[in-house]
């Protein structure tokens, strides 16, 4: 897929920026959301799921409140994990649901640990423990 970004910063009224938040709001709800300016424009189409991320910071005289919304466009398929080439369909497939759970819980800092309860020994059973290293994250 092609990349393609535009960034909008501006002082707005409080009334402007209700009005943009609800066009955002119908864009949800509707399944499509439409950024633009002058000739530069990026279409997006929510997924039923997404990660949220919301801050709000007080800093001396200065208030910042920040939401981001992310997603995958394939959330739907199934992610395999194996330590060798497939051959005979003896992957083991893990949810995209667990998968995107560890991905959030990898950009919080945490290690996650993606198995299926009934075909992955837990760590008691002298597991090597999953190793990942957290995402790092720009300001």
């Amino acid at each position: 897929m092609e990349k393609s970004k535009v960034k909008i910063k501006q002082v707005l009224s409080r009334e402007e920026v209700v009005t943009y938040l609800e066009d955002l709001l119908d864009g949800l709800k509707s399944g499509s959301i439409v950024v633009s300016r002058d000739d530069e424009q990026v279409a997006l189409e929510p997924a039923e799921r997404m990660n949220v991320e919301v801050e709000a910071k007080v800093k001396k005289d200065k208030r910042k409140f920040s939401l981001e919304l992310s997603w995958y466009d394939d959330q739907e398929s199934d992610v395999s994990i194996s330590s060798e080439e497939e051959e005979s369909g003896d992957v083991e497939t893990v949810p995209a649901e667990a998968y995107e759970d560890a991905l959030v819980k990898q950009e919080e800092g945490e290690t996650p640990a993606v198995r299926d309860e009934a075909k992955t020994p837990a760590k008691s059973e002298k597991t090597p423990p999953a190793t990942t290293s957290p995402a790092t994250r720009s300001s």
